[in-house]
């Protein structure tokens, strides 16, 4: 699977994922998702996040860490 792949599956904002630069040069713009901890990245063409896997895999804690791990 090509890495953009996982941000344009799933339920997402837009169909044609435009990923823009992160706030530094040659720095990526995927950000931890505060409610389950997984990754976002913005994308220029909807102005928005898309969810890792898609929105619906955003779940309270779904991808915390365990204790275990």
């Amino acid at each position: 699977m090509k890495s953009g792949n996982r941000y344009t599956v799933g339920d997402q904002p837009c169909q044609n994922l435009v990923r823009g630069e992160g706030s530094f040069p040659s720095v990526s713009n995927v950000h931890q998702c505060p409610k389950c901890w997984g990754n976002r990245t913005f994308c220029t063409n909807c102005n928005t996040d898309h969810h890792d896997n898609g929105w619906e895999t955003c779940k309270p804690g779904a991808y915390k860490p365990t204790e275990e791990e």
